[in-house]
């Protein structure tokens, strides 16, 4: 694929941030990493509500002058 051809291409001493620091990262750059399956889940117990609240709350004097 074309990201892989990019990636062999691509050297290390291109990247400005890695000049300034040449000693500390590799002299090529890795592969990307093998695709992996990923699995997860959001447990749901019965007679249970999601929760609606506020990220935050607003004094009422800031939230005044916000809708103003």
């Amino acid at each position: 694929m074309w990201f892989q051809q990019l990636s062999k291409e691509l050297r290390v001493q291109y990247i400005h941030t890695v000049r300034d620091f040449f000693d500390v990262f590799l002299k090529e750059l890795p592969s990307l990493p093998p695709d992996q399956k990923v699995e997860f889940g959001i447990e749901v117990f019965l007679d249970t509500t999601p929760v609606s609240i506020a990220p935050y709350r607003m004094t009422p004097k800031d939230l005044k002058e916000m809708k103003v």
